[in-house]
């Protein structure tokens, strides 16, 4: 089943937003050697810590854009309040930025309750204003998280912040300011490369191109060795062949963590009419060991149903469709798409009258869906005279 691009599972969709082409996206206008003043620090709400006024000289600073909604932003918290803690007293200044977000109480109150789990000083951007103005625009930043370096009023480097490891902080204030910047520079240059590869992978396995799907990956090992990163592809390549025992054997020797393998898995086999029933009863049991729990999505507990409908698990397959409805009451999903749960529901009494929709229906169904709820949330066109 194709699912329009807001059910992507999360892992997917923090990888698609990752892999932007360099020639999709505007050349920025503030770049690594450009000077940069505090005058947008002036503007911003300061929820902890002090206000930032001038540039220090000989200090590093790491300035940290992140959001209340962003999960990615979240999982880097406590890398940044490691930083800030081992490095404050030897030089290091690190300031959260909280952007693109209109709720101050809100972010407000997520510092407070955090504590010494986020004890940086912390500024409210929100949308708009100077920051976004002086320094996201003109950098070409496009998600978050993304951290800024500036040292001696100039930026020295840009990107996410696990980049931002011990080693090129202990290099940075050590005064190896443009060694550490030519480093991380070549790592940016490897990622954006790795990336576009990922992305031309997930384009050719789109459009069913076996040929170009195999080349591309072959350009991802170039740059990545860790099984647990490849393997999602291998297993997306076996299934775009139908190679059964090439599957099976990725199946076989799973990596410590499993959970995109078999997810990966679990999404292509249920449109793969060709599976043999024992291969497909074999991901069912990998999804329920390795994917339940509240971190599984509601796509996949509907996709595990509907294998185990193939199965004639029916009591487990309405089971796993309740789940799916209750993974999808979720603030983020309902904010975007608030009509999922009405179609899980719709899916949900077919079942328990009896009947699994056929892959084609639901896919009607979520358009249909989709449809509705845009003509709804559209301007009415006022009135002809």
């Amino acid at each position: 089943m194709k699912f329009p691009t807001w059910i992507i599972p999360a892992a997917a969709a923090v990888m698609f937003a990752a892999t932007i082409r360099a020639d999709d996206a505007p050349t920025p206008q503030l770049a690594p050697g450009d000077a940069v003043t505090t005058e947008a620090f002036a503007t911003m709400q300061w929820i902890q810590g002090e206000p930032l006024a001038n540039w220090e000289p000989g200090k590093v600073y790491l300035l940290e854009c992140w959001a209340t909604w962003c999960g990615p932003c979240i999982a880097m918290i406590p890398h940044v309040n490691h930083l800030h803690k081992t490095y404050t007293d030897r030089g290091l200044r690190v300031i959260a930025l909280s952007v693109w977000e209109d709720d101050l109480e809100k972010t407000s109150k997520f510092v407070e309750e955090k504590g010494e789990e986020m004890s940086y000083p912390v500024a409210f951007v929100g949308r708009g204003g100077d920051f976004e103005n002086d320094w996201l625009k003109p950098a070409g930043v496009r998600g978050i998280p993304h951290a800024f370096i500036v040292h001696d009023g100039k930026l020295v480097a840009r990107g996410h912040p696990s980049r931002f490891t011990d080693e090129i902080i202990e290099r940075l204030l050590a005064g190896e300011i443009e060694a550490a910047a030519a480093d991380l520079e070549a790592a940016e240059a490897k990622q954006a490369a790795q990336s576009a590869a990922m992305r031309e992978f997930m384009q050719a396995k789109a459009a069913g191109d076996i040929n170009a799907m195999a080349k591309s990956l072959d350009a991802i090992r170039e740059f990545e060795n860790r099984e647990e990163r490849l393997q999602p592809f291998e297993i997306d390549l076996a299934l775009a062949r139908g190679d059964w025992p090439r599957f099976n054997t990725l199946l076989d020797n799973l990596p410590e963590d499993p959970r995109m393998s078999v997810h990966r898995a679990l999404s292509g086999i249920h449109t793969a009419d060709d599976a043999p029933v024992e291969t497909v009863a074999r991901i069912v049991s990998l999804a329920e060991a390795h994917l339940g729990g509240g971190r599984s999505s509601y796509n996949e507990h509907q996709i595990l149903a509907s294998l185990l409908w193939r199965l004639d698990r029916r009591e487990d397959a309405i089971a796993s469709l309740e789940k799916a409805v209750d993974a999808a009451d979720d603030p983020r999903l309902l904010q975007a798409a608030p009509f999922v749960p009405l179609v899980l529901n719709r899916i949900l009494d077919a079942a328990r009258n009896g009947e699994m929709p056929e892959t084609n229906t639901i896919r009607e169904w979520y358009a249909q869906a989709a449809r509705a709820n845009r003509d709804a949330a559209a301007p009415e066109k006022p009135a002809d005279d």
